[in-house]
């Protein structure tokens, strides 16, 4: 039988990881575990012969975190920088609307075997950018609420579906953007417990649905 493997010796760190029993990443995976991303809107000036602004949706990664706690830390060190879009000229500006938290695919080394993570992200937390804080957006707790909300999004965008052809514009842009913001209440049930969990121990301001 051969020595018990020392994780602290090898070439790159594992360090326990506190979301999966018994399993390690290692370091530099763990740092980039979660994601976070500002989404916005963007002003930018016409070009010539036109004179005026037009505004599109844009969205740039704020960093990245190891616990999700550090994440919602790391967005309120960062509230009076979101609405520094990269590479924006003096001439453009960028309106922060939301921060969102990503689940980004890692390796873990659960006692000796290999399991790769499921290839796609996964949305941990969400919060909304206010004139003075993050507000964030605490996730259903139950299955059950999460059905009921998922209905109610279907529902919203079935009533958005049947008012575009009515040309019922602005009923249908409300009711999609509605549809939107609810998506934001809905992480995979394997998050449900640790971002609560974040959100109570960090005190931050949150929301419901």
């Amino acid at each position: 039988m051969g020595k018990p493997l020392n994780v602290l010796c090898l070439p790159f760190p594992f360090i326990r990881n506190p979301y999966v029993p018994d399993s390690f990443l290692r370091l530099d995976a763990f740092q980039r575990q979660f994601t976070i991303i500002c989404s916005g809107v963007m002003r930018l000036p016409e070009e010539a012969p036109r004179v005026g602004y037009y505004q599109v949706t844009g969205a740039y990664e704020v960093g990245h975190a190891g616990l999700i706690e550090d994440a919602i830390v790391l967005c309120i060190s960062w509230f009076e920088e979101l609405h520094a879009y990269p590479k924006l000229s003096a001439a453009e500006s960028f309106d922060p609307r939301t921060v969102e938290v990503y689940y980004t695919r890692s390796e873990a080394c659960i006692r000796g075997a290999l399991i790769c993570e499921s290839a796609d992200v996964q949305r941990v937390l969400s919060g909304v950018v206010g004139p003075s804080e993050i507000v964030w957006r605490r996730p259903c707790r139950t299955t059950d609420e999460a059905c009921a909300l998922e209905a109610r999004i279907q529902a919203l965008l079935a009533q958005a579906n049947e008012d575009m052809p009515a040309e019922a514009y602005d009923s249908a842009q409300l009711a999609s953007l509605k549809a939107t913001e609810l998506k934001g209440f809905l992480v995979s049930p394997r998050w449900r417990e640790p971002v609560l969990k974040a959100l109570d121990d960090t005190g931050v301001t949150c929301c419901t649905y």
